[in-house]
């Protein structure tokens, strides 16, 4: 039988993270679950690593270079995601207000050969008040995930430390998959092949 060792550290930085408000050694430690005693030496071992602090019997992350790139993407993730619930909603009264289809396509004879070929439609009040910030959005929170990705790959950062900025790569792209979903069902099965050639020019072609 395989017995799997908890991550007493992992789960203490995300306790920490979940609540707004500073608590104390002894609540985390209960929050956290498992043993008391070992979540509370594993708290000391973590502020001897100088991840934690106390102050006024409170405990907190420590500020460092990777705790402020952490509260940074998720000021970007909030805000994308506050465009996305107003931009989503924003193109479907377009569509009715124009009486046109977002992405559409037609097939059109060439000249001089006039053989037809498929020409793809955007609806221009909607690429104009929304598409485009819509997709400068995409590209910077595809932007900042990677930068995350980056620091894992490229720095030295504690086990806890990238287990937080993991889990943030993981919300970037989940955030950004969704996005697409709703701009998918927008676009609907018939004209999901405009969505995807607009997606691929506007982020020129990223990948996460």
């Amino acid at each position: 039988m395989i017995q799997m060792v908890r991550d007493y550290e992992t789960d203490i930085l995300n306790k920490i993270l979940h609540y707004d408000q500073q608590k104390s050694k002894s609540f985390i430690a209960l929050a956290v679950g498992g043993n008391y005693n070992t979540a509370l030496d594993v708290i000391e071992s973590l502020i001897d690593l100088n991840i934690l602090e106390i102050k006024k019997g409170k405990l907190k992350i420590k500020p460092n270079d990777v705790q402020q790139v952490h509260e940074e993407f998720q000021s970007v993730l909030k805000e994308f995601k506050e465009g996305i619930n107003y931009s989503i909603p924003r193109l479907r009264k377009i569509s009715k207000e124009t009486k046109k289809p977002i992405f559409w396509f037609t097939m059109e004879k060439l000249r001089p050969t006039s053989e037809l070929a498929r020409m793809d439609h955007i609806n221009k009040k909607a690429r104009v008040e929304v598409l485009e910030l819509l997709m400068y959005a995409v590209r910077g929170l595809v932007s900042s995930t990677f930068i995350l990705y980056q620091r894992i790959i490229l720095e030295q950062v504690s086990k806890p430390e990238k287990k937080i900025l993991n889990d943030d790569i993981k919300a970037g792209i989940e955030a950004i998959k969704k996005t697409k979903s709703k701009l998918m069902k927008i676009a609907g099965d018939k004209n999901k092949h405009v969505l995807e050639s607009y997606w691929f020019q506007m982020t020129a072609g990223l990948r996460i």
